[in-house]
């Protein structure tokens, strides 16, 4: 979902439930640049088949989970970070990063 929002193909208010305030705030500019850098190369958002490649989690404590994605779609691999804190008896992403 969040390679989705800063493709522009998905609103990042899908996630908002998921995500915390500074997390939302993150991906909400990167979203932002990635469109205005579409916008002047003359390109439109594009919706992309993606698979997950492989994943790796660990818990260092009771009530977090941290895991790499390796996502694949049909013009390049990439990498996700994520960070999931059990928060009011919900689970949040408290840190996310696209590489």
């Amino acid at each position: 979902g969040v390679i989705e929002v800063i493709a522009g193909t998905r609103q990042i208010d899908q996630l908002s439930r998921i995500l915390s305030d500074d997390v939302y705030q993150r991906l909400s500019k990167r979203a932002h640049e990635a469109r205005v850098a579409r916008a002047m190369q003359g390109t439109k958002a594009r919706h992309q088949n993606f698979s997950v490649q492989k994943m790796h989690c660990e818990s260092p404590r009771d009530g977090v989970i941290e895991s790499v994605v390796i996502v694949n779609s049909p013009r390049r691999a990439r990498a996700v970070t994520i960070r999931l804190e059990g928060i009011n008896h919900r689970w949040r992403a408290t840190s996310v990063s696209v590489l």
